[in-house]
C-alpha cells in the first residue's frame, strides 16, 4: 500500500512537472520568437497611421521573462523624405505590479542609444511635427474624456540617452537658421510623473555654435 501510495504521489509529482515544463516552453518560444514577428509590423503599421509618416523598425526582442522589450534601427521619416526620428536602439522593462495595482507605468529602466530628431519652423511659421501633436493632443483629450478616470502615472527608475544629436532649423527667417546638438548623453534616475510640485530640476544644453538652453 504504501509503495502504492508513493508511486501514485511520484506520478503526479512528475505529471505536474511535465506539463509546467512544457507551459513554461510554450511561454517562451511564444515570448522569444513568435510574438516579436507579429508584433514588429503592426508597431510600423500603428505609428505610421498616427504619424502620416513611413516608419521603419529593422528588429524587436521581447523577453516575456523580464518584461522587457528591445528595439533596434528604428526611423521615421518627415513627408520631404528627411529623417525625422530615429534611434539605434531603445531597451525598456516593465513592472507589471506596478500597472496592475497602482495603474502606473513603472520601469526599471529605460535605455536610448544613438537617438535623432529633427524639428524645423517652416516658412509659414508652422512645425514640421504639428499634425503630429495635434493628433496625439486630441486622442488624449478623447482618450481621457471616454475612461473618466485619473490618468496614469509613468514612473522611470533610470532613464539613460546615449550619443543624441538634435537638429533644428527654422525657414521663417529672412536668414535661414540651423544648429545641431550634439553628442547628447544623460542619466535621470527616479523619473516620476505623480504631479508633485517641488521637485528640483535644471536642464542646460549648449550648441556647436555657442547657444545655450537652460530653465
Amino acid at each position: 500500500m504504501k509503495g502504492l501510495k508513493q508511486y501514485f504521489f511520484g506520478t503526479r509529482k512528475r505529471l505536474v512537472a511535465t506539463i509546467a515544463a512544457i507551459v513554461t516552453g510554450l511561454y517562451a518560444i511564444t515570448g522569444f520568437l513568435v510574438a516579436p514577428q507579429i508584433a514588429r509590423p503592426k508597431i510600423e503599421e500603428a505609428i505610421t497611421k498616427m504619424t502620416g509618416r513611413e516608419t521603419r523598425l529593422e528588429k524587436l526582442r521581447l523577453n516575456p521573462f523580464t518584461l522587457s522589450a528591445t528595439l533596434v534601427d528604428f526611423e521615421i521619416t518627415d513627408t520631404d523624405g528627411d529623417k525625422l526620428l530615429s534611434f539605434g536602439r531603445a531597451h525598456a522593462n516593465i513592472q507589471l505590479v506596478s500597472l496592475i495595482l497602482f495603474k502606473e507605468y513603472h520601469f526599471k529602466e529605460v535605455d536610448l542609444a544613438d537617438p535623432f530628431l529633427r524639428i524645423e519652423i517652416e516658412s509659414d511659421g508652422s512645425f514640421n511635427i504639428a499634425d503630429i501633436l495635434n493628433e496625439v493632443t486630441g486622442s488624449g483629450e478623447e482618450t481621457a474624456d471616454g475612461d473618466g478616470g485619473p490618468a496614469s502615472h509613468l514612473k522611470v527608475d533610470l532613464l539613460r540617452i546615449q550619443n543624441g544629436s538634435f537638429i533644428f532649423s527654422d525657414y521663417s527667417l529672412a536668414t535661414h537658421f540651423t544648429t545641431e546638438v550634439n553628442p547628447i548623453s544623460f542619466d535621470v534616475t527616479g523619473f516620476h510623473t505623480s504631479g508633485e510640485s517641488d521637485a528640483p530640476y535644471s536642464f542646460t544644453a549648449e550648441s556647436e555654435s555657442g547657444e545655450t538652453v537652460q530653465w
